[in-house]
């Protein structure tokens, strides 16, 4: 996080998200990290052109949400091909892009969002998790909030086994 906000990577262009996993993931070796190793998906946003740029080193899809002129929900699933930084020293990863409608909300979570175990044994999944944070759009719930206690709900232990963090992001009308 620290090199992200100070931007001490060198010679990467932190516009460019894939120049950015690649930086991390020649500074984070697992040979030189104790074997450990880290996903994450990463974006740049251009709020004149409106068009998103991003990439992902093994994390789960940022999703899309972005109502039609029915109101539905478009979900779309945002994720590139790419190893966790620090498994490959080679590992490649490439950058896709996609311009942002008005109104639409991205979700960025980590998999202890849907890795929760319920009471008959099965792990609530992607595909449940997604069906929740559509429910939240559509009803106009308080979103995370909303979320957050019905994950708790689900969950058969007192406490979340894994590390479990989502961030919302909220397009608004152009300027």
């Amino acid at each position: 996080m620290n090199l992200l906000r100070s931007q001490n990577l060198s010679q990467v262009d932190y516009y460019q998200p894939n120049q950015v996993l690649t930086g991390l993931n020649k500074t984070f070796q697992m040979t030189d990290t104790n074997d450990k190793y880290f996903t994450i998906w990463y974006g740049v946003y251009n709020c004149k052109s409106r068009q998103l740029s991003y990439a992902s080193a093994g994390h789960p899809p940022a999703i899309l949400l972005t109502p039609n002129s029915e109101q539905e929900l478009i979900e779309t699933q945002l994720k590139t091909p790419g190893l966790p930084v620090g498994m490959f020293p080679e590992a490649k990863y490439v950058n896709k892009s996609l311009l942002i409608d008005s109104l639409s909300k991205l979700y960025v979570f980590s998999d202890g969002i849907y890795e929760i175990e319920q009471e008959d044994g099965t792990m609530i999944g992607l595909s449940h998790f997604l069906s929740m944070l559509r429910d939240c759009q559509k009803d106009n719930l308080p979103s995370l909030d909303w979320l957050i206690n019905r994950l708790q709900s689900s969950n058969i232990r007192e406490k979340f086994d894994d590390d479990l963090s989502i961030v919302e992001v909220t397009f608004k009308e152009s300027f």
